[in-house]
């Protein structure tokens, strides 16, 4: 499990630095000084439940800030319940499975080492596929002149286009992650071209 983590934190501090060096060159050309995580921050990271790591990182809680502003600027009512219920509240009536009330906000985004593979990773995910889609959504309004297009809908399906990640669970022994004894393999099927084995997570 503390090579996992270990792993994805020392990605995760190269891609910040490499944004932080991006971002100082694009507005000033200032000198980016980088640091490497120190052992011990690494350590008392490694030490903390799954959702005390998510919770620490001021990236993450900015990024699911991000979120939760998107989830409350959706107008239809009925859309906003629905999506803030899941959120809040993920459980299954088809399969009678409950997850925990936070487990949307420090779940992964992978169900292996991939994109968003950290604690955090799906509401960031989540966020990054929103402000993506509604530019192009704008863009394509302003150049097709159309009218009137569903923000809330393209917040709503982005949010939740891989909610069931909420079960998704990091194996303390392992490190890696496991899923409930009745998490389904795929949902996609056999047939056709794309034999999506991985789709139970989405």
């Amino acid at each position: 499990m503390r090579s996992v983590y270990l792993s994805c934190l020392r990605a995760f501090s190269t891609v910040a630095v490499a944004l932080g060096l991006a971002l100082s060159l694009s507005v000033g050309g200032a000198a980016a000084q980088t640091a490497e995580v120190p052992a011990k921050r690494i350590e008392e990271i490694l030490a903390m439940p799954i959702d005390r790591i998510a919770d620490t990182s001021a990236w993450i809680r900015s990024q699911s800030e991000r979120l939760r502003g998107y989830l409350n600027s959706i107008k239809d009512p009925k859309i906003k319940a629905l999506v803030l219920d899941m959120v809040n509240s993920p459980r299954s009536s088809i399969f009678n499975a409950g997850a925990d009330r936070n487990a949307f906000w420090y779940a992964p985004a992978a169900g292996g080492p991939g994109h968003h593979f950290y604690p955090g990773g799906l509401p960031v995910h989540a966020v990054e596929n929103i402000d993506i889609s509604l530019g192009w959504a704008d863009a394509i309004a302003k150049v097709h002149g159309v009218e009137n297009v569903n923000r809330d809908i393209i917040i709503a399906a982005l949010t939740l286009h891989d909610w069931a990640k909420v079960w998704y669970q990091w194996d303390a022994a392992s490190g890696a992650i496991k899923r409930p004894d009745w998490f389904p393999a795929y949902w996609g099927g056999e047939q056709g071209i794309a034999k999506w084995r991985w789709m139970g997570g989405h």
